[in-house]
Parts: C-alpha cells; sequence; structure tokens
C-alpha cells in the first residue's frame, strides 16, 4: 500500500507544479489584433509607457522657409532632456544646445560658446520659447502615449506611401526607420486639442496662417510595438491659398539603452547656480 501511494505521489507532485507555474485557469492576453487599428494604437501606447529612456531625431521643414534637425536623448523618470539643434530660418541660421531637468533649462549660447540660462540673455528667449513648444509636437513616444485609443480619427495608412524598406543605421547619430514589411502605419486626425499644439508650434512668422489636412502618422515595429517612426503633415495657407507644406518627421531609437553624459561647461553653470542659491 506503502508502495502505491508512493507511486502516486510523484505524478501528483508532477502536476501541482505544472499547474503552479502555468496557471491554467488564469485568462490569456491575446495577441494584438493588427486588423484593428484602435487595438494596434492601445498596445502600442502600453508599451510607449514602459520607455524608461530613448532617442530620436527629428527634420522639420515647413516650405523653403524653415528648417532644422534636432537629436534628442530624453530620461523620462528623471524629466532630463538635452536636445541638440540645428536650425535654418529666414535671416538666421546655426545651432545649439538645451538641457532641461525638471524646471531647469540651460542653453549652450551659440556666439557666446557658453551655458547660459535663459533669463540671463533676452535674445534667447524667442528662440527658447519656440523650440520648447516644438518638443511637445516632434516626440514620438509621447505623442503615441498622449493619442487616444478609439474614435473615427484613427485609421490605417496605405501601405505603399509607408517610408521604403532600407532601415537607417541605428548608431547614437543615426536612427531608427519603418520598412514596410515589419511595420504597420496608422494616420490619426488629430483632436482639437492637439490641433491647437500644432498651431502654437508654427514660428513667428506664420502667426495668422491656417493649417489644413493636419494628420499624425505612427509607424510601429510589428515585433515590439515600439514607434519606429512619427511624422506630422499639414498644409499652411494665407488668406485660404495654400503656400507650403509643413513636414515633421521623428524617428526614435536606442530605447532603454540612453544615457545624457553632461558637458563640463554645463556642469560649471550648474554648480555656479547651486552655489547662488
Amino acid at each position: 500500500m506503502k508502495k502505491l501511494k508512493l507511486f502516486l505521489l510523484l505524478p501528483v507532485l508532477i502536476i501541482g507544479i505544472l499547474f503552479y507555474f502555468w496557471n491554467p485557469w488564469q485568462v490569456r492576453p491575446e495577441k494584438t489584433n493588427f486588423q484593428n487599428a484602435a487595438e494596434t494604437i492601445k498596445a502600442a501606447r502600453e508599451a510607449a509607457s514602459g520607455v524608461k529612456n530613448y532617442k530620436y531625431r527629428t527634420n522639420v521643414s515647413i516650405g523653403d522657409q524653415v528648417k532644422y534637425g534636432t537629436l534628442t536623448r530624453v530620461v523620462r523618470k528623471d524629466r532630463e532632456q538635452m536636445v541638440d539643434i540645428d536650425w535654418d530660418i529666414p535671416k538666421m541660421s546655426g545651432s545649439a544646445s538645451i538641457y532641461a531637468k525638471g524646471e531647469e533649462l540651460y542653453v549652450f549660447h551659440p556666439l557666446k560658446n557658453k551655458w547660459t540660462l535663459p533669463e540671463e540673455d533676452r535674445t534667447l528667449k524667442p528662440f527658447i520659447d519656440f523650440f520648447w513648444k516644438q518638443l511637445k509636437l516632434v516626440d514620438p513616444v509621447e505623442n503615441i502615449i498622449r493619442t487616444e485609443p478609439s474614435g473615427k480619427n484613427i485609421s490605417f495608412y496605405e501601405p505603399a506611401n509607408e517610408p521604403n524598406d532600407e532601415p537607417a543605421n541605428e548608431s547614437s547619430e543615426g536612427g531608427g526607420s519603418a520598412g514596410k514589411k515589419n511595420t504597420r502605419a496608422i494616420r490619426v486626425i488629430p483632436d482639437e486639442e492637439a490641433l491647437s499644439e500644432i498651431r502654437k508650434s508654427l514660428p513667428p512668422q506664420f502667426i495668422g496662417a491656417e493649417l489644413k489636412d493636419i494628420s499624425q502618422i505612427f509607424w510601429f515595429s510589428a515585433e515590439d510595438l515600439m514607434v519606429t517612426r512619427y511624422e506630422v503633415r499639414a498644409a499652411v495657407s494665407f488668406f485660404g491659398v495654400k503656400s507650403m507644406d509643413f513636414l515633421v518627421v521623428s524617428e526614435p531609437f536606442d530605447f532603454n539603452k540612453t544615457k545624457i553624459e553632461l558637458p563640463k561647461g554645463l556642469v560649471d553653470k550648474m554648480n555656479q547656480g547651486s552655489a547662488a542659491k
């Protein structure tokens, strides 16, 4: 009898261990239905919310009047960003850097070749106001998190209009690219709140201009649902006549691999501020 009990005990233990690790009574999460635009957006939002840090390269153009590019490093937990900017707008071109952590903001002044606080130089205020508004518009991760995963304003984007199949070089100075084979593209028509943010991001030269045919387009990796490309498109018109195209292209990369290393000049400036307090 004892031998029989021991014989039965072994399979019972094995079954118990399998139940413990397998948990067959739990409801298993279903795979994302890539045939449903709202479900894809919802899953992509959840994936993006788990990103701790990342980089993204952005190019913005408004016709031939305004062109600029940025490389941004973001550490979400500490609300920390380092932005390197190259711009070309009427009567002005150059490069600069912005570092922000929480409410603190420092700017590398390209003419003075040093880090400074915006309030220390009046010429920096218009520059900072413009680019800070733009950052809300161009960040691919924060924009997908803010997108509502339902509504008639979400639809699949035509595959024929996706970026080419060749991926960009994912180096520290490059960016990810969306290929047709491994991505899904979704178009979002912005709601009034998002439209307001886009309008605010226009440079001073375009105050009074009207934006038409505005859309945001997200490309997602089919493997991990990370955003691989983000675009904002619109037509800028004056007095009802189309004048130029407004285009934002952001490509994120180095998810959860990004660190911000502060240059010595910035560290010295921050230490001066701490000492003054």
